[in-house]
């Protein structure tokens, strides 16, 4: 199984913890906010927090880490053929999608606000 670790507190986080929650047909995704015990728990770099969605593959045998536009488009492309194309994303460099990565997360609280409820925090899928 792989970890999605995402930060609770934002609308345009949660709606993509959403979204990939109703979207994972194969059962493939576990989530955990940043803010959880469970996280506290893996051996991640704690600067993440609040920066990034995290993507964990096989985080219970071999552990692979994934953060900003790379773990974004690893889980899309997991998701149904229809995001396969975003694939190509992967030969833009690194440092040009995680600008644009980076804009959009510095100023997604002013955009897309904050919530004071995790909106799959009762999913079976959540991981405590």
């Amino acid at each position: 199984m792989d970890l999605i670790i995402f930060d609770d507190v934002c609308v345009l986080c949660n709606g993509f913890a959403k979204f990939v929650l109703n979207r994972d047909k194969k059962d493939r995704y576990l989530f955990t906010s940043q803010t959880s015990e469970a996280f506290k728990k893996l051996n991640i770099d704690q600067k993440l927090i609040g920066q990034t969605v995290i993507l964990v593959k096989n985080f219970e045998t071999k552990p692979k880490v994934f953060v900003k536009s790379r773990a974004a488009i690893e889980i899309l492309t997991s998701l149904s053929k229809i995001y396969f194309p975003l694939k190509v994303l992967i030969l833009v460099p690194w440092f040009i999608r995680d600008f644009f990565y980076d804009l959009i997360s510095r100023n997604r609280y002013r955009i897309w606000g904050k919530t004071s409820v995790c909106s799959i925090a009762k999913n079976s899928k959540m991981l405590k």
